[in-house]
């Protein structure tokens, strides 16, 4: 696993843990996005959406992948997908109960794993801190290789 943070200031970051590379047809495609922070002004994880460039440019509305949202209303996390041909494929698990335990993770079995899965991937939380909404990410690279008989 390989991982990248990216500062929002002295006490938080966001993470992205990925598998940086990956064999067709045996390895699990893993993006996990994390929140880690010991900042007591931030108070919420409002939203967690995970892009990826395989169609469109990375951090465009057509790149968007799955989401994780708050929903004060049932006091939960709603997960919802943007991408219907990878959520037939994969696997999503997540969380926003609080900012030190929010997290996304897109599972791709290697059963599942296509070429196009190898791309760049980008993490976005949206916190709030000290009543004022603020936005933050970073973004990782999976490569896929495939694997080809010896002649």
């Amino acid at each position: 696993m390989f991982k990248l943070s990216l500062f929002t200031g002295a006490l938080a970051e966001v993470q992205i843990t990925v598998t940086p590379i990956v064999n067709l047809g045996t390895d699990d495609v893993s993006v996990a996005c994390q929140f880690s922070t010991n900042d007591s002004a931030i108070t919420d994880v409002n939203s967690i959406q995970m892009y990826s460039n395989t169609s469109a440019p990375l951090g465009s509305e057509e790149s968007k992948v799955v989401s994780i949202v708050y929903d004060r209303s049932s006091n939960a996390g709603l997960i919802a997908w943007q991408h219907s041909g990878l959520e037939s494929r994969a696997n999503v698990s997540g969380n926003v109960d609080s900012p030190q335990s929010s997290l996304l993770h897109l599972h791709i079995p290697a059963s599942q794993v296509l070429c196009e899965d190898g791309a760049a991937y980008r993490c976005e939380f949206s916190v709030t801190r000290s009543g004022s909404p603020l936005t933050d990410q970073q973004d990782a690279v999976v490569s896929v290789r495939g694997v080809f008989p010896a002649n």
